[in-house]
């Protein structure tokens, strides 16, 4: 695993690049006895474009590789916070191939507050970012032929001091999946994830 990263922190930042290298591999069995062996090779690279005091625009490219049977749980996913499209729910999709570009807007809502709820958390900074994903992902099964997928959402962070624990970051983003695979019908049609880690603080 390479990673190089010159944000000031992963948690807000409105400058900085980054770049990661990630190879991974397990051999074992499985709970039913099955055995399995299975490598995963990615790579993925971050920048931020300041554009004004407070806003920012952050863009990623990432590119994964799966070689063997993973296990599910293993396997590449369409929808994940950090490394995948975050309008999609984990499980949706999964695939030996994945390439995804990613651009959120990121903005300060509220700077240099302190509004204290009981001593026990502090909030100092509210952000706001709008994003969007685009993912190369070949899916070819009998309910589901697609190769590309998107979304768009809208997110708030919440940052702050929990138990004097600084820096603490709450997230809810609310996303709009565009594409699915007709074996998604029943789902809702908006996907909601609450993180106590900022978007891209892995990429």
């Amino acid at each position: 695993v390479y990673g190089f990263d010159d944000r000031l922190s992963p948690y807000y930042s409105y400058e900085g690049n980054g770049a990661s290298l990630r190879v991974t591999g397990a051999n074992g069995v499985d709970v039913d006895g099955n055995h399995y062996r299975f490598a995963q090779a990615g790579g993925a690279l971050l920048r931020i474009f300041p554009l004004a005091v407070n806003h920012a625009l952050l863009a990623r490219i990432r590119a994964d590789w799966q070689f063997g049977d993973a296990p599910p749980q293993h396997g590449l996913r369409l929808g994940d916070r950090y490394r995948g499209a975050r309008g999609f729910e984990s499980d949706e999709v999964r695939s030996d191939r994945r390439a995804i570009a990613s651009a959120e807007y990121r903005h300060v809502l509220e700077g240099g507050g302190h509004t204290d709820l009981w001593g026990l958390l502090t909030f100092t900074r509210i952000e706001g970012a709008l994003f969007g994903d685009a993912v190369y992902m070949p899916i070819d099964r009998d309910d589901c032929h697609r190769e590309w997928f998107y979304d768009v959402g809208y997110g708030l962070r919440f940052m702050g001091d929990l138990f004097n624990i600084s820096p603490t970051t709450f997230q809810i983003d609310a996303a709009l999946p565009i594409g699915r695979c007709a074996d998604s019908t029943g789902r809702p049609p908006l996907t909601v994830t609450l993180a106590v880690l900022q978007s891209f603080a892995m990429f």
